[in-house]
């Protein structure tokens, strides 16, 4: 408990406070709503902050980390996935419907249809 008696958030693999996220995947959006990265939450650093990798949607590499806060999370409509087949799975399918010609990500305006 946290001394206003709250339950503090506890890593499922180690038990200790703050790594709640450790070893979770991830995918992030656009403002509009659009398919932006994926990663993995690999460290949690302190004070709120995470190291996350993220990795190439083309080729699946690691191409850079970055520092990220709850916050950045919560704003950037973060989705996590504990397991690595979900996330892969949920990226292909995000993958596949941004190809559709009629595609219209999740919280941008609708496409008139027109080309």
């Amino acid at each position: 408990m946290t001394p206003n008696n709250t339950p503090q958030r506890v890593s499922r693999d180690t038990g200790e406070p703050g790594y709640a996220l450790v070893g979770y995947y991830i995918l992030t959006f656009g403002a509009d709503g659009s398919y932006h990265h994926q990663g993995h939450v690999t460290a949690f650093l302190g004070d709120g902050h995470y190291l996350v990798e993220l990795f190439s949607a083309l080729t699946g590499s690691a191409t850079y980390a970055q520092v990220a806060t709850i916050h950045d999370m919560r704003a950037g409509g973060w989705r996590f996935y504990h397991q690595n087949t979900q996330w892969r799975d949920a990226a292909e399918q995000l993958q596949a419907d941004a190809n559709r010609d009629d595609y219209a990500p999740p919280g941008a305006p609708p496409t008139l249809g027109i080309s």
